[in-house]
């Protein structure tokens, strides 16, 4: 009979892949559908999650603390478990579910680039990877399948099948990293200052104005709101001037910097603006249907068929085959009659961006050694929470176009309105958003053909 510990090191492969493809987003669903009250204690396990999710690269960026990748890949399946075992207990003392919401959110902020950098490395010293077998990939298959039956059905339990799932996930990823080949901790330089006062700025300013804003949607609290926008446009306007002050010592071209953020952007597009456009348009009931399974799809996909695109445009560079896949699936995201195939076209190239940039960075010598991933999540993160608050604020402008209440906002943020204005109003942030998104992919075309500044590329 086959012990326990060859079992778990079979399964390993595909584990890494389900937890850092998931672990951002699952979750995200499950405190999303707790909140169901307007209660402090009904809304936090969400605010919570979300908020650390988002600002969790900034603190790992500010504190280093002498820790290599191998470090924080281990801090994180730790907090992901235990994380994951208190929101079990949540189902049964509610109190649980905010330490549960914290420690996960450490985790998908900081598991996906300590998973992704080590990957890399192994590359580097020339450690095959291990091959994936039928047994992975059937293995693979039920647990994407309970994950997406989990977020289309809904059954008694629910929360517990999907927390008890993670918590196994965790342990069989930290028990299987033992006998993983991964490189020695001693391949990280560890950098001499262990504290960077930009990124710690950096992560109290977004946590504080994260938390204001989820509270405010989460609260109907229009004041929160206010707050939050107040505070968003004196950090952009602050922001704005540091960039313009800083830009030319920039080690990477303007286009790949560029090309990070708005993919972070084009994230929060699909999964924030994306959720209360189906529900408007479709209806609560299809929120799953139409946006969160062609989403998921769409990442499964890239990861499998991005290779044969790159074959039937081998005469393009794979950037520009990048950013023209974004412009053509968002153009096709105008046309509501295909919103669950634009949904799943855009992912796909959302997906097949994140992982070439993922190479670009990781082979680039000018950035710090073994933080080249590091920051590319953080750009991410930037762009994603800079395009939250510019969606919030151009929702806030519009509301007070139409004479509306503030609170307007916030409902229309809770999918709670069926007014004609509130649809007008979803309907031009809609385009407007595609119109802002197609304007910064095309100036990084732009930018990339004309200035002609190709990034070396190896396989």
């Amino acid at each position: 009979m086959p012990s326990t510990k060859s079992v778990t090191q079979k399964l390993f492969p595909a584990v890494p892949f389900v937890l850092t493809n998931t672990i951002t987003f699952v979750p995200y669903l499950v405190f999303l559908t707790m909140h169901t009250g307007s209660d402090m204690e009904s809304v936090l396990p969400f605010v919570l999650f979300y908020t650390v999710r988002m600002t969790g690269i900034f603190l790992l960026k500010s504190f280093r603390l002498g820790l290599a990748t191998l470090h924080v890949l281990l801090l994180s399946l730790i907090c992901g478990g235990i994380g994951s075992f208190f929101g079990i207990l949540g189902e049964w003392w509610y109190p649980c579910y905010f330490l549960s919401a914290v420690l996960i959110g450490l985790s998908a902020a900081w598991l996906p680039p300590a998973n992704t950098t080590i990957k890399y490395q192994r590359k580097e010293l020339k450690i095959k990877q291990a091959k994936t077998s039928f047994f992975d990939f059937v293995f693979l298959v039920v647990l994407l399948g309970i994950f997406l039956s989990a977020l289309v059905f809904d059954f008694p339990g629910k929360t517990v099948v999907i927390f008890t799932e993670y918590t196994l996930l965790y342990l069989i990823a930290f028990r299987g990293i033992s006998g993983y080949p991964i490189p020695d901790r001693k391949v990280d330089k560890i950098d001499q200052k262990t504290f960077f006062m930009k990124e710690f700025l950096l992560f109290l300013v977004y946590f504080i104005l994260l938390i204001i804003i989820r509270l405010a949607r989460a609260l109907f609290d229009s004041n929160y709101l206010t707050v939050a926008m107040m505070g968003f446009s004196a950090f952009l306007i602050i922001a704005a001037w540091y960039i313009n002050s800083v830009h030319h010592k920039w080690k990477l071209p303007i286009w790949l910097n560029m090309l990070s953020f708005i993919n972070g952007m084009c994230m929060n597009y699909i999964l924030l603006f994306g959720t209360f456009y189906t529900a408007f348009y479709f209806g609560n009931n299809k929120i799953a249907l139409y946006l969160y399974v062609p989403y998921i799809l769409g990442i499964l996909t890239s990861k499998l068929l991005m290779r044969y695109v790159y074959q039937m445009f081998a005469f393009l560079d794979r950037e520009v085959i990048h950013i023209i896949g974004l412009i053509g699936s968002l153009l096709l995201m105008l046309l509501p009659v295909i919103f669950p195939i634009a949904v799943f076209l855009f992912s796909f190239f959302i997906s097949g961006t994140s992982t070439y940039l993922n190479q670009l960075y990781a082979q680039n010598e000018e950035l710090p050694e073994n933080q080249q991933i590091i920051i590319k999540y953080t750009t991410q993160a930037k762009g994603s929470i800079t395009h939250q608050f510019l969606l919030m604020t151009g929702l806030w402008i519009m509301v007070k176009e139409f004479g509306l209440s503030m609170n307007t906002v916030l409902q229309i943020t809770a999918h709670k309105s069926g007014d004609l204005h509130v649809l007008r109003i979803v309907d031009t942030i809609h385009y407007l958003s595609i119109g802002l998104l197609l304007y910064l992919l095309f100036f990084i075309l732009y930018e990339r053909l004309f200035k002609n500044k190709k990034m070396p590329f190896e396989e």
